[in-house]
């Protein structure tokens, strides 16, 4: 990325030195920039001395900004430096903690809904629970007066049924 954008540079100051260049040459402008667009793709190490001369134009006057932080800034030395490769390196590298971020952000919230709804239904199992717990105590207590009332009432009944087996036991003595 960083070599495209300083390819493009390099273009722009050529078609400005090609513009304002007093001399005239036998070769059009496109042709020139056609050779020196093509000049850059050759490998750069085997490049002459003099062909180097043709390809690097003059440099102009550079007027720094200061950017937000306070730090100075140039946008062509920017492009030069091999620092360039760092600050898109760096910028990638933002952009990707920033996507990380927003990722560990997305599932701290999903995180946090979980823990809610795990909270509600821990919440409604207990809420149940006592429910049947104290229905279960209700049902025991039923159970357990009726069990009272049946057994009160079969001890009368044996009662009575001892007291008329009684009363019937003599009379089928005595004929």
């Amino acid at each position: 990325m960083c070599s495209v954008i300083r390819v493009l540079q390099k273009t722009r100051d050529q078609r400005k030195q090609l513009g304002s260049s007093s001399h005239s040459s036998s070769l059009s402008q496109k042709e020139q920039l056609t050779r020196l667009s093509s000049s850059h793709y050759n490998s750069q190490k085997t490049l002459s001395t003099s062909s180097l001369q043709n390809e690097i134009p003059k440099k102009k006057a550079k007027f720094d900004r200061i950017s937000a932080n306070g730090d100075s800034f140039s946008p062509d030395l920017a492009l030069d430096s091999p620092g360039t490769d760092h600050f898109v390196i760096i910028t990638q590298l933002k952009e990707e903690v920033a996507s990380l971020k927003k990722v560990l952000h997305q599932k701290d919230q999903l995180i946090l809904d979980k823990e809610k709804k795990i909270t509600e239904l821990r919440a409604e199992f207990q809420y149940q629970e006592i429910q049947m717990r104290s229905k279960m105590n209700q049902m025991e207590k039923t159970h357990k007066d009726l069990v009272e009332q049946l057994q009160a009432r079969n001890r009368e009944l044996m009662k009575q049924v001892a007291a008329l087996s009684k009363g019937k036991k003599p009379a089928m003595t005595s004929p």
